[in-house]
């Protein structure tokens, strides 16, 4: 073993060329035993281990209500990593264009490619040949604060990664009312293929990180209330149900999900 090989690398140069132009490159180095302590580094796999690439980030201010964002990732991953039997180079490159019509509403545009690799799978069996993954993204997003009590926020993803068109409709809805504070979601979701399965970030209770998956057909309903009673206490409360009208349960059609979440803080 190289002795190289627990060592990790990342660096970072960011800059303000212009007052419409910003830019950054991000360059990472995963040695194939790097073990991560408490840091968080940038990985397209998640394992941090194993992996180098290059990262270009960039941000244009066309004009003072138009904005072009748009990044190219360039990887590497080494063979040993789950579905990953061998090395292969592959690629992430999104365009964003965001259109804002006023201070309180806001449109964006997004078009995504990426090219992975992984191992065959057919019934739950394991083959140690490589096959590619490409896989197309687009997403058109609104956002509106009608007034300081209410906000939305409307998303319509479209995925496709060779097979079948998948599509994802989200609508979510804040409120705020003093001492209160109200998340709601609806999901609405056709994918039936894996590969094209979306992950969308989800207001959550304090601490907890939620981009839960979407597969198959069916939708998906969130409710959060928060409340501060006092400045030193606050309290959540999360629920979620789940419904997939074609998946069987017991020979009968219709699955659901249900997930409480009660949290309560005291701080000073």
């Amino acid at each position: 073993m190289n002795s190289l090989d627990g060592l990790g690398l990342n660096a970072l140069w960011m800059a303000a060329l212009s007052k419409r132009y910003r830019t950054g490159l991000y360059y990472r180095h995963y040695g194939s035993s790097y073990q991560e302590g408490t840091g968080q580094g940038f990985s397209e796999t998640g394992a941090r281990r194993g992996e180098k690439g290059l990262y270009w980030a960039n941000r244009l201010y066309l004009t003072d209500k138009w904005r072009l964002d748009f990044y190219f990732d360039q990887f590497f991953i080494r063979a040993g990593q789950y579905r990953i039997s061998k090395s292969f180079k592959g690629y992430e490159h999104l365009a964003g264009l965001s259109y804002r019509s006023n201070r309180q509403q806001q449109w964006s545009f997004r078009f995504k490619m990426e090219s992975k690799a992984q191992d065959l799978r057919e019934e739950d069996v394991r083959y140690l040949s490589l096959q590619e993954v490409k896989k197309l993204n687009m997403a058109v997003i609104h956002n509106a604060s009608w007034n300081e009590k209410w906000s939305t926020q409307s998303r319509l993803h479209c995925s496709n990664a060779g097979q079948e068109w998948g599509i994802l409709w989200v609508q979510d809805v804040k409120y705020r009312l003093e001492k209160w504070r109200f998340f709601g979601r609806l999901a609405i979701f056709d994918i039936e293929d894996w590969n094209s399965r979306q992950y969308v970030y989800e207001q959550n209770v304090r601490f907890q990180f939620s981009s839960p998956l979407f597969y198959r057909s069916g939708f998906r309903t969130v409710g959060m209330v928060q409340w501060v009673p006092h400045p030193n206490f606050t309290f959540w409360l999360h629920q979620v149900w789940e419904h997939y009208p074609l998946e069987k349960v017991e020979e009968q059609l219709g699955l659901n999900r249900w997930q409480w979440r009660l949290q309560a803080m005291i701080h000073w």
